[in-house]
Order: structure tokens, then sequence, then C-alpha cells
């Protein structure tokens, strides 16, 4: 699983390298969600991989992800820092990106054209897009013209959108025959990205826009339609979500100002010849090839174990239970950089665990931060507190608001601590407050995460613990032999590992960035980690999230903040076989 997901699975099977084409059910055997799975997994690799050999790393269905500029009824800029993205389809890395919305039906009483009817209030199975902008078209018109509407001008009842002008006049048609309502998407309204916008700049700058792609696990707590009402509403399986985010940058990999030149309809040209040599680097920018090494084991009962070449016949797995073990990067940073670990632009990296691969989540109905005369609490209203022990919540628990916003920016706020529990309420109490701006809004999808990882005693378990986001610090191995080992629980232990090539080369912690460690308590006990020949741990680089990344387009932005022109397509597109 190399996307961003958090599971109650039993472990991941899939390896790219063993080419295996089918999983092959047996009569009388045991059913594991492992091979469900992994059977998933070797087809979308297959299809991916077809898909990439055939369109090359990224390539556009027709106007997929093509930008444009944002233009008013009258034709001049109708936004600040804002840019068109059509509808259609785009392939990176043979992962479908899809940007879809639905061609809705609509009418226009010529009495009062300056009213739109709709057929329903949904637009792209959801309520209308408030805030944001719908264009009205004749789809068989001769014209050709659209007319750009702000949706939060809906009445009351859904049925129809006011409007501050004459439709038909403005669409130069008299007698429509097939009139149009869809949804615009742009920069600042793209579905899986909630962008603020061009980081405030207001001075003149080119950017380069780019496609950053990713899989997301969708819970039934991001998304409620997963549960089957008919069985009750059981948790069941869950899904994965491609996401698609068009990103910005206004500077080279080498952190130079991107020519001008290259923004603006003549600039695409200039612009493709100098990606060729300009953007490989740019996605190790973003996804470095050393983004942390790990090694996991597990630790002897008793006597003291002097040669790190050699693993104890008495280490063992001593949980009562199988378990899926996550070590997650909380906050991303580098070790032995030159930068000092206390500048802003690079933290110290730490890291938080789970026995449930982060799977024990807990819906959020409500959310109350209290300041009062002593330190701050936040009480948060759970919709359950777990369906069983294993996956309950206790006093002292470390755990972590999140909410779409938080999930798509990939954010990182400390992690609190349960004070206290109400269970006739389902309110669990929280000292702090979280920084991020997370409510209970329903449709970000709230939910609070639980965590696994405690503060201890840092001479005998390795644990540097980190008070700035509550996560423990990552500490690379030194010496021979090489400590730190870091004790988790039942005798599972971990260690990070400088990256390759000497002090020169550091690795780069992303947060979000995982290691899985399935713990089995068969044989005694043990993790099924790779090995060398001769059973010691093997270095593993994170098992995810993996992203891909694809350029869109050169965007100039003028002096006062407006996208001076026309975005420059740089995108390879993709030939059609038929005609």
């Amino acid at each position: 699983m190399s996307g961003q997901f958090r599971g109650d699975f039993t472990r991941d099977t899939f390896e790219p390298f063993k080419h295996f084409c089918r999983v092959l059910m047996q009569q009388g055997r045991v059913q594991l969600d492992a091979d469900w799975n992994e059977q998933a997994a070797i087809l979308l690799n297959y299809i991916r991989t077809l898909a990439k050999d055939l369109m090359g790393p990224s390539g556009a269905a027709g106007d997929g992800f093509l930008l444009g500029q944002m233009l008013d009824n009258s034709g001049n800029p109708a936004s600040l820092a804002d840019f068109l993205i059509h509808w259609g389809d785009f392939y990176v890395d043979g992962i479908l990106c899809e940007l879809n919305s639905e061609s809705l039906p609509i009418a226009v009483d010529p009495k009062n054209a300056s009213q739109v009817l709709l057929p329903t209030a949904i637009l792209d199975g959801a309520g209308f897009p408030q805030g944001k902008y719908v264009v009205v078209y004749d789809a068989a018109g001769s014209s050709g013209k659209s007319l750009l509407v702000a949706a939060s001008s809906l009445s009351a009842d859904g049925r129809s959108l006011n409007v501050e002008t004459d439709v038909l006049a403005a669409l130069d048609e008299t007698t429509p025959v097939d009139l149009r309502l869809r949804r615009v998407i742009t920069f600042l309204t793209q579905p899986d990205f909630p962008v603020a916008g061009f980081g405030g700049t207001q001075k003149a700058s080119t950017y380069l826009a780019y496609l950053d792609v990713w899989e997301r696990h969708i819970s039934w707590v991001e998304d409620d339609s997963i549960l089957e009402v008919a069985l009750g509403g059981p948790d069941t399986s869950s899904r994965s979500k491609v996401v698609c985010q068009i990103k910005i940058t206004n500077q080279t990999p080498n952190h130079d100002p991107i020519p001008s030149e290259f923004s603006g309809p003549n600039g695409a040209a200039a612009g493709k010849k100098w990606l060729g040599t300009n953007w490989p680097p740019y996605p190790l920018l973003w996804q470095p090839p050393n983004r942390g090494w790990l090694i996991a084991q597990t630790s002897p009962r008793a006597e003291t174990n002097t040669n790190a070449c050699i693993i104890s016949p008495t280490a063992r797995y001593r949980g009562s239970e199988n378990q899926l073990y996550r070590v997650e990067v909380h906050t991303g940073g580098s070790v032995g950089s030159s930068t000092p670990a206390t500048a802003p632009s690079n933290p110290v990296p730490t890291f938080k665990w789970s026995r449930e691969d982060g799977s024990a989540i807990y819906k959020v109905l409500r959310i109350a931060t209290s300041s009062g005369t002593g330190s701050p609490t936040t009480d948060v209203q759970l919709a359950n507190l777990g369906r069983d022990a294993r996956f309950g919540l206790n006093v002292g628990d470390w755990v972590e608001l999140v909410n779409d916003d938080y999930t798509l920016l990939n954010m990182a706020d400390p992690l609190l601590q349960i004070e206290s529990i109400n269970v006739l309420t389902m309110t669990v109490t929280l000292a702090g407050a979280t920084d991020s701006k997370i409510t209970a809004d329903p449709s970000k999808h709230p939910l609070l995460r639980r965590w696994e990882h405690k503060q201890l005693d840092p001479s005998t378990t390795g644990v540097q613990w980190n008070s700035a986001d509550n996560a423990i610090k990552i500490i690379e191995a030194s010496g021979s032999p090489a400590t730190p080992w870091i004790d988790l629980e039942d005798g599972i232990q971990i260690q990070f590992e400088p990256a390759p090539g000497g002090p020169s080369i550091v690795n780069a912690y992303r947060t979000g960035d995982y290691w899985l460690i399935p713990a089995r308590t068969a044989k005694g006990g043990e993790v099924l980690w790779p090995t060398d020949a001769s059973g010691n741990p093997l270095t593993q680089q994170p098992h995810g999230v993996t992203h891909h990344y694809a350029p869109l387009a050169f965007v100039g932005v003028s002096a006062n903040g407006l996208v001076a022109s026309s975005p420059a397509d740089c995108r390879r597109l993709i030939t059609q076989v038929t005609t």
C-alpha cells in the first residue's frame, strides 16, 4: 500500500517484484482481507503500468485539466489570482485523474430572462456549490457564448438562480435549443485542495502549475454512504480515493525565479522546452529519494545483546493479539542537516505510532475549547467511544483531531492528551487547544484518531519526547553497535538509519510517511520484517505515501495580483487511436 491508508487491515502482502498475476482462492480455506486487497493491488498495478507504458509519465485526454484565464461576462479578469480548470481526464504515471461535472438541463422563462429555472438543487451528487460559480450555456447554440453565474444566488426553495442580466441576451439566443448549467472549477475552488491562494503575493511573478496525485484512505467517517443501512449500518469495507491537487511554485529547482517569458499564450513552446531539462528535479524536491530508513525487530527478553548483528533466540513479540503496527512521521524535517533543528524551515522531525494501523477513529459531533483561569482544554463529543475495549479510549491516550482540510493539506498539529472521559455524553476532555481551525462542521468530516505512543524513560526505552508537538523525536542510529533502539511495546523495537552516502546526504522526513510492522503471536511471537540470509533485519524505505507529479501550465500574475493572460499550456496530450 503506497497510499495514505489507515485501516483495520491484517497486513499488506502485495509485492511487485514477485510478479504475481492473480490470487487464486481455494475451497475450504480461510478468507483474509489481505488476499482480497492483494488481488486488487495486482490488477491495479497491471492497469497503471500498461497506461504508463502506452502514454508516458503523463498525458491529457483532450482538454482535461487545461488551465484558462478567469474572465467575467464582459471579458475582463474576474478574480484575483485565480484561474479556470477544465473538466476531463488526465493520467499521471498511469493513474487516472478525473475532474468531472455533470451538465444539468435548465430553462429560462422569456418573460423573466434573469431567472434560471432548475430541475433540482443537487449538482454533481451534492448540494449546490454555495460561494462558487456555475456557467450557463446553450449546448446546441451557434453563438458559443456562456454566462458566468454566482451559485450563491440560489433561491430559498433551491429551484432557481437569480442573475443580474438577461440570460438570453447575454447568450445571443432568442430561442435556445439545449440550455445547460455546469459547475465552474477554479484553482481556488478545486475539490481536493483547500488552497487559500497564491501565498499573498502582490508582485508580478510567473508560476508553474503542476498536479500532485496520491491515494487517500476513506473510511465510513469520511463518507457514511459506505455503510449499508439495510444491515443496520455496520462498518465493513473502506475505500481508496485518488486525490488530484493542482499546486503552484514560482521558483526553479535551484530556487531562482521562473523566467517570465514562459507565461502567456506565446510561452508554451519555450516553456515545454525548458521543462525537458528542469522538470525532473522538481519531484525530487517534493519527494526526495531519502525520506527515512527504518529497521524493526523484536527485543531480547532478559539478556543484554552487545552484538547488533546477532538477534537473540529469545527475542520475541510478546503481545496477546496479532497487530499491524504503524510508525508514522508526524512533524517532517531533517536530522543532521546544516540547518539548525530549531529553525522554522527545519523543525525537529518526530513520529507517532499505532498498534491498529491508525484505524482507531471516532466521529466528532461537537468541539468546544475553554480557556477559563487555567490551561485551555478542549471538549470533544463523539458519536461513539469505540466498538470494544481494543478500539476504545482511555485517560492518558494521545489523540489527533483531523478533518478533510487537515488531511488534504498534510498538516501536523500538536497531539492532545485525554484528561477525562464522560461515558454518558460520550465526551472526551483534552488538555490543550487545537492550533488549526478544526471545527465540528460535518461537511469537513471531523474525527478523532488515537495513537499509542507514550512519554517514557529515555534511558531504558530510547524514547526522546518532543513537547512542541507531543510526539517522539526521530534520532538516527550511530556508533557500533548502532544505537538507539526505540522500544514501542511488547518487545517491538525500531531504529532509524542515516541516509546512505555519508554525512553530506540527509534524510528528509515528510509528514504522513509511514512504515507498517505486522506482529504475530504464532511461532513464539515475531514481526514480519525483511531480513538478510543470516536473519538480520534490513532497512526499509517508507511504505507510503507515494506522490506522483506532472506539469500543467505556466501562469503569469501581474503586479496587482491578477492572472494577466491565458496560462501557457504545457500538458502532454494523448493521441486517440480512433477518430
